[in-house]
């Protein structure tokens, strides 16, 4: 059946979306090869650069089946090729807090003792 999936989707050109992915969460084992499939197609979507798709395409799979989310995580980290993200305390901190009329800040931030 996943042979069967997996060839009809790619002589089609489809991908299989949130509403056709959730129900085989739903249905089947935790260990099951159609989960692994379908998570993969998902992080897939949701990495490719030229998609349109965002995390919250696929919230109805997320909050159905919490694994489905685990998952797709796993899964982008597993084809990112261990790729590490830039390191978020590093850098300009105006990225995180926001400006009154468009102002730029030259904040720094200063932590209490003890953190």
């Amino acid at each position: 059946a996943i042979d069967q999936f997996r060839k009809g989707c790619h002589e089609a050109g489809l991908v299989p979306g949130p509403e056709e992915m959730k129900p085989i969460y739903q249905k089947t084992a935790p260990s099951s090869p159609f989960r692994k499939l379908v998570s993969k197609i998902a992080a897939r979507q949701l990495m490719d650069p030229d998609g349109n798709r965002d995390a919250s395409t696929y919230r109805a799979c997320f909050e159905a089946t919490p694994d489905f989310a685990i998952d797709v995580i796993n899964a982008i980290k597993d084809g990112s090729g261990g790729a590490l993200f830039d390191d978020p305390t590093d850098g300009n901190s105006c990225r995180y807090h926001e400006h009154e009329n468009g102002d730029t800040c030259h904040k720094t931030v200063k932590f209490k003792e003890g953190f």
